[in-house]
């Protein structure tokens, strides 16, 4: 079964790097000083806040916002972002938390952290702001605190938000390597394979290229569609069906590239032994009534699926092609008792020899004319 092992591999590899590029939290939590003096200063003319006094404008902005923050954890987020708005660059557990633009001197923290936790009631899609109230020494300090989901979060550090991205490359290079190094069946001078190229790499590139699409578009739309940051929303059902499909059918190449590279026949003088993904057996010449050619496509639904794929995804559109114009050459036995096997001879190295041993053996070879799709 390393068939279907290398396949396994090279999926969980390729598709783990894709989603560790796409994954993102959804929701990161900004904070920073908040200085309402310049605020008030900063606003037009015409909104009547500047004739305010300060604890009016203060008292006007905060209503219904206002959290206590006292206690211990506290005080070390406020030192940093403290820090952080000065360009010293937070410390401690906040270190590396600064936005991309730290002259704004924010930090970035997740809901989960502490002091956050202590927020009662809690940020939400109701309560997107709050402001604290630190009391020192000096005075009263108020800090902004601000809840980001998806691309609100932009500014926010990327280690904090895509925590995964930095390994993408690891499963990549994992998922590729084993495909790469795990071995490959022997064979020995009478036994015929397909080729490894035509049928198993490209079928398997064929198959990450379609599932990858699909599967990486899946975890880039749906946190802007359901607009909660998640990308694995329960309201996007009906998306995750559709794109469902298509990396099912990807998983359905891989399947097929899986059965040609376990394929093995071996011809002898006697009978023909099969090795297939399932199972073995052997044909005994003297048991086959009738040989016969056919030409065989591609299965209907697979081309209309394939041709569906090309109207959402124009990178298809060749795939789509191809799979609708290939035709593929088969024997087909038939023997005594009315069992058939059939032998894809496209991409089979050397099947001009099963031929010659059905001829040598007096089996009775017929042109088929028709075509089964």
């Amino acid at each position: 079964m390393v068939e279907i092992l290398r396949r396994v591999v090279l999926v969980v590899g390729v598709y783990g790097a894709i989603l560790a590029l796409c994954h993102a939290r959804p929701v990161v939590v900004e904070v920073a000083v908040e200085d309402f003096a310049a605020r008030q200063a900063g606003r037009p003319g015409w909104s009547g806040d500047r004739q305010k006094s300060l604890e009016t404008f203060i008292a006007d902005r905060t209503e219904g916002r206002v959290v206590e923050a006292g206690g211990a954890d506290w005080q070390p987020l406020y030192d940093a972002i403290v820090r952080a708005h000065a360009g010293d660059g937070a410390a401690g557990r906040f270190a590396g938390r600064e936005g991309h633009d730290r002259s704004e001197g924010s930090l970035y923290l997740l809901p989960c952290e502490a002091p956050l936790t202590s927020i009662e009631p809690p940020l939400g899609e109701g309560r997107p702001v709050v402001y604290a109230r630190f009391l020192r020494p000096d005075g009263v300090a108020w800090l902004h605190i601000t809840r980001r989901i998806g691309r609100e979060a932009r500014g926010a550090p990327a280690g904090l938000v895509r925590p995964l991205r930095a390994w993408w490359w690891a499963f990549l290079v994992g998922g590729l390597g084993l495909y790469i190094v795990l071995p490959r069946r022997r064979k020995g001078e009478d036994t015929l394979t397909y080729s490894t190229l035509r049928a198993g790499i490209l079928p398997d590139f064929v198959g990450l290229l379609l599932g990858g699409t699909f599967f990486g578009l899946g975890l880039m739309i749906v946190p802007e569609i359901t607009g909660s940051g998640s990308m694995f929303d329960p309201a996007a059902w009906p998306l995750y069906l559709v794109m469902g499909i298509f990396v099912l059918l990807a998983w359905v190449i891989h399947g097929w590239a899986a059965w040609y590279e376990a394929f093995r026949l071996d011809v002898g003088p006697d009978e023909l032994h099969l090795h297939t993904l399932r199972d073995e057996r052997r044909v005994a010449y003297g048991d086959i009534e009738t040989a016969r050619f056919e030409v065989r496509r591609a299965p209907k639904l697979l081309r209309r699926l394939m041709w569906v794929a090309a109207f959402f995804n124009t990178t298809a559109a060749g795939q789509a092609v191809l799979l609708s114009g290939r035709a593929d050459a088969e024997l087909i036995l038939t023997e005594t008792g009315g069992r058939r096997t059939r032998l894809r001879l496209t991409a089979l190295e050397g099947s001009e020899r099963v031929a010659a041993a059905l001829e040598a053996a007096g089996v009775a070879i017929e042109d088929g004319t028709g075509e089964e799709a």
